[in-house]
């Protein structure tokens, strides 16, 4: 991917210590009290859309079947693996790959089941999946007053939080200038905070 291109197509670094003055804006990001099995991914990929996150997946899944004595496969939506070619399933080196437009329940059973460490995510599904409505989200249901419960996004917002990002020690934004010029830059700041000040729901 470009992540390993560099340049404008990807950032990749880990993510700073949090400065104290900077906790207080942490702690507003975060959602509902987490619960204790969440999943708390060492490495995060984060992309602007579907299609390349599964690519990513994929890539991921070949390299990492060199790392460990039984080739391991990358975990993506049930929904989605017929896509990818995949059968949605993860070993010991497992990779997970959570996307918009597949079933938010089924992904984050799937996802809680998986407990993959390497997370591959685009920024609004990833913060669903952490207890926190998008700003996407957010946008639409300012446009609709009141918004009707099938609003993507709604029952996102009510659901316990699945994913938390305080063991994340290495963050890759993939394509990094398109996730901005697609209007991710408020949810990357979110995404970001939990990183640096305690996952996700704390």
């Amino acid at each position: 991917t470009g992540a390993c291109a560099g340049g404008a197509e990807a950032a990749a670094h880990p993510p700073p210590p949090a400065p104290r003055p900077a906790a207080d804006a942490a702690a507003a990001q975060r959602g509902p009290e987490r619960p204790s099995d969440a999943v708390s991914p060492v490495g995060l990929v984060l992309a602007p859309t579907r299609e390349l996150c599964l690519q990513t997946a994929e890539v991921a899944r070949r390299v990492a079947s060199y790392t460990a004595p039984a080739a391991p496969r990358a975990y993506v939506p049930r929904s989605a693996s017929l896509a990818a070619g995949g059968a949605g399933r993860c070993s010991e080196v497992s990779c997970g790959c959570v996307v918009g437009g597949v079933d938010f329940h089924r992904q984050r059973d799937e996802l809680l089941a998986a407990k993959p460490r390497l997370l591959v995510a685009t920024p609004g599904r990833l913060l669903s999946l952490c207890g926190i409505l998008p700003a996407s989200s957010r946008a639409r249901q300012q446009l609709l007053s009141p918004p009707p419960k099938s609003l993507p996004g709604a029952a996102e917002e009510e659901a316990e939080a699945a994913c938390r990002l305080d063991g994340v020690e290495m963050l890759v934004m993939d394509e990094a200038d398109r996730l901005l010029e697609l209007g991710f830059e408020e949810d990357l700041a979110a995404i970001l905070s939990l990183v640096r000040g305690g996952g996700a729901g704390a």
